[in-house]
């Protein structure tokens, strides 16, 4: 489970009765004055595996919805924006089953004042300084065209409890961001974030991020010190090039673990993750790409390595990839296709063939072998319906067949208020 999504098993009908209700209220109370836009999709899907001796059949129900409530002038709208998934298993229930999963629920306010966007609801915030999943508000404003403003408050959402709102003394979360345009094309930002957790400061992070760019280049370089326990928490530089047929990127990246700062391991002895990242494309001939991607990671005892190499042809694309040193041995073959039969009908494969060694003391070395089929068919521009199989077999799974079914339908329904909009 991530912090963006919920499970609870005894709040979903009660998050789903709540939201339906919004929409419907929200429409109904706006129509009379201004037009009203509603547009979202829903999808099924079914997912057949088997794990030992227990067969398993999970279904999935998800909806995600935009309305727009109210829209007196263009760039001035009240509206409301929501994602929610809910699961179960049919055949052999976890004890979180059934579970309701919330990624975006909340109001926008757009305009008022002129240039401002308002948040108020469950959402996902995320800056140069970290990331968060709350319950509470957000202010976002263009003070000019080169000054912006970003700030956000609120409690943490809880994975075990998400139908409560948690207290802003025992787990509040606040941040903040100012960025400013210097010249055509650099952008200076600088950034706060801090995060509580049963009642102490748990993440706390201040810093500053730069991007700039050229015609051909851009580099991107971040600095983020460690507040709570008062050290250097990362550094990141990042650059790339594109000119004519060339594209090439180098990434070099040095962070502490992300470890909750009230927490025991925090005391205990850590080193910095540090890696390194290139990548080079060079396009061969029309949509014919040649990749190219190498990473070095660098640990106490033994570094680690893995490099790939292959050809990327728009609809289909082949390459080999080899990774060695600490956390094993692996060396695969890695394709894809998708194949367009019709206008409304599509056939993709993939294959995934490695031999692999986990430890050193392993002689022998592993064959695994991954493939998938499907075919997917669009009926006009709101439907799509999708059937998948896949095999897996390894060291651990021996001849797992898997199968996998999704329907989607897209909606859309618009009304006109007295003003004629």
């Amino acid at each position: 489970m991530t912090d963006r999504h919920l499970s609870n098993p005894n709040s979903h009908r009660f998050i789903l009765i709540a939201i339906f209700l919004i929409l419907g209220m929200a429409s109904m109370f706006f129509r009379p004055l201004y037009a009203a836009e509603l547009n979202g999709s829903l999808s099924s899907e079914m997912y057949f595996w088997e794990a030992g001796d227990s067969s398993h059949i999970r279904p999935y129900e998800s909806i995600r919805a935009d309305l727009i409530a109210w829209r007196p002038e263009p760039y001035r709208q009240l509206s409301f924006h929501t994602y929610l998934r809910w699961t179960t298993d049919l055949s052999d229930k976890f004890a979180t089953d059934p579970q309701t999963y919330i990624y975006d629920s909340y109001l926008r306010l757009a305009g008022y004042p002129s240039g401002s966007n308002i948040y108020l609801g469950r959402q996902f915030v995320y800056s140069a300084a970290g990331s968060a999943f709350i319950d509470g508000l957000r202010f976002k404003y263009n003070v000019s065209r080169a000054f912006k403003f970003d700030m956000y408050g609120g409690s943490n959402v809880s994975g075990t409890e998400p139908e409560k709102v948690q207290s802003l003394s025992d787990n509040a979360v606040a941040g903040m961001r100012l960025s400013y345009i210097l010249g055509r094309s650099n952008v200076f930002g600088l950034n706060w974030m801090m995060r509580r957790s049963d009642g102490s400061i748990a993440y706390h992070r201040v810093g500053f991020d730069l991007n700039s760019g050229g015609r051909a280049w851009n580099m991107y370089n971040r600095v983020s010190y460690n507040a709570a326990n008062l050290r250097l928490a990362e550094f990141l530089s990042r650059v790339s090039w594109t000119r004519s047929k060339w594209y090439i990127s180098g990434e070099f990246n040095w962070r502490e673990p992300s470890v909750p700062g009230n927490t025991l391991f925090t005391l205990v002895e850590f080193n910095r993750y540090k890696q390194i990242r290139l990548e080079l494309n060079r396009a061969l001939w029309q949509h014919l790409r040649l990749v190219t991607r190498f990473n070095y990671d660098f640990f106490t005892e033994e570094d680690s390595w893995n490099a790939s190499l292959g050809l990327n042809g728009g609809i289909w694309s082949l390459s080999w990839r080899h990774k060695t040193g600490y956390g094993g041995d692996n060396d695969g073959l890695v394709g894809f296709t998708n194949i367009r039969l019709y206008p409304t009908l599509e056939l993709y494969a993939s294959a995934n063939f490695s031999r692999y060694r986990v430890q050193d003391m392993q002689e022998e070395l592993s064959d695994s072998y991954m493939t998938t089929l499907g075919i997917q068919k669009n009926f006009g521009k709101s439907t799509t319906v999708r059937a998948e199989g896949q095999y897996l077999r390894n060291a651990v799974r021996n001849d797992d067949t898997r199968f996998y079914f999704r329907f989607v339908k897209g909606f859309s329904f618009a009304s006109h208020g007295e003003d004629g909009e």
